[in-house]
């Protein structure tokens, strides 16, 4: 038998936690027993000679694993058992890549009158059919943009309705997400979804930037007009007709302070108002990851759940897995274009295939690429923190061509990684 490469021994108060960042495993250990785990990692046969009782609890965290064990490879063979579910598909949609706002940080390129045409809505109709059959018991479905309410008439509701139907013939339990700004999402618009009846309500994606000086220098219409307050109102609108939603709050050095006014906006909510509302916490990609910033915004995120607020973990101490790395998971662009992520300029060079006539996807080499290396290189894999980094998402993989750390962690940055998703995991009692 043999230490586990995962664990990780923290300070912390006048105790040590041995902690296992691949089985979120814990054990509160007293400065005496704490030295008898550092005194014996190479020998851990001694550990149980000592310790018995201690021994067991470490097998039983998999943090004394055998000696044969691969255990990035069963991190690894994990995911693969995930990635190729076939219960499950993701088709993410994009109505346009217009957009009715002008926000500074935004990768992607708007053009006006990018709307998805009748004859490519009628090729995702046809997709729709041939992945909803056995064994599919889940399908999600998502819009994107752009603005994707700016298309709501002509493919948004649409796209729910036939959706909603097909599923139901199918008994296949249907899940839709939007991701908007929430500047259209208007009270027209919420009673045309409620009337559709949806197994589940939807979810609604909204971003925040700050306090409304701050988002309003971020986030303003093309001509230049104010948003914080209907964004708000909509927001709270929503909330009121029973509709769940993710507020996104995109923060930065200069704004990060201001969240804290946010909190005002909403105290007139209910208490099943509040319980349909979340907030996440992600700072803005394009500034440097200054570690006192993210200090500020982790310490303001802990604040908001001592308010009883619902607070989503920042990504890079989350497990969660992007569900773009799935082999069941598509996203079509107004053009009938087909990609993987979201999270880039949507240009025929970055597409990874093209929605056919008959609603099949024809993967190209992009494609093939991408599922060659979403696993991680070398580097990754021998990585202590590869159970929660993943190597980096696979389209940081695909782009950057880098055989190191993708994402170029020092020690102290892999050190606070662990040390962050253990302090969520103790402060929150969640493991996801």
């Amino acid at each position: 038998m043999k230490y586990s490469k995962y664990n990780s021994l923290i300070p912390k108060d006048d105790r040590t936690i041995l902690y296992n960042i691949a089985t979120d495993g814990i054990l509160m250990l007293n400065p005496e027993i704490a030295d008898i785990v550092k005194t014996n990692m190479e020998d851990v046969s001694k550990i149980k000679e000592i310790h018995p009782e201690l021994y067991d609890a470490m097998s039983k965290l998999s943090m004394v694993v055998n000696d044969t064990d691969n255990e990035e490879q069963n991190v690894t063979n994990l995911w693969k058992m995930e990635d190729c579910d076939q219960t499950s598909f993701y088709l993410t949609v994009y109505p346009t890549i217009d957009c009715n706002l002008h926000c500074w940080y935004c990768y992607e390129q708007h053009k006006a009158h990018a709307d998805m045409s009748q004859e490519v809505l009628e090729r995702v109709f046809k997709l729709i059919v041939n992945v909803v059959r056995k064994p599919l018991k889940n399908f999600s479905l998502s819009f994107f943009g752009g603005e994707p309410l700016m298309q709501f008439k002509s493919v948004v509701l649409p796209l729910m309705e036939f959706t909603k139907d097909i599923c139901k013939q199918n008994n296949v339990d249907l899940h839709i997400d939007m991701t908007t700004n929430g500047v259209l999402l208007t009270d027209e618009v919420r009673k045309e979804i409620l009337s559709l009846n949806l197994q589940s309500k939807p979810v609604f994606q909204i971003t925040i930037d700050g306090n409304r000086t701050e988002h309003n220098i971020s986030r303003s219409t093309k001509d230049g007009n104010d948003t914080f307050d209907i964004i708000i109102k909509n927001i709270k609108d929503t909330l009121r007709a029973g509709m769940y939603v993710n507020n996104r709050f995109n923060y930065t050095k200069n704004s990060v302070d201001s969240f804290i006014d946010v909190l005002d906006e909403f105290e007139d909510l209910s208490e099943e108002e509040r319980k349909l509302l979340f907030f996440d916490f992600q700072q803005v990609w394009q500034e440097e990851a200054y570690r006192e910033i993210r200090e500020k915004a982790m310490n303001m995120a802990s604040f908001y759940n001592t308010q009883s607020c619902q607070v989503r973990i920042e990504k890079r101490f989350n497990k969660e897995r992007c569900k773009n790395d799935a082999e069941n998971q598509a996203t079509i662009n107004y053009d009938g274009l087909v990609y993987k992520c979201t999270a880039i300029c949507f240009n025929p060079g970055n597409a990874e295939g093209i929605l056919n006539d008959e609603g099949q996807i024809e993967w190209n080499e992009r494609y093939k690429k991408r599922m060659a290396l979403k696993y991680g290189n070398p580097v990754c894999q021998k990585c202590k923190v590869f159970p929660i980094c993943h190597g980096g998402c696979s389209q940081a993989k695909l782009s950057s061509g880098v055989h190191g750390c993708i994402l170029g962690y020092s020690q102290k940055e892999k050190d606070d990684i662990i040390k962050g998703r253990l302090d969520y995991i103790l402060r929150t009692g969640k493991n996801n």
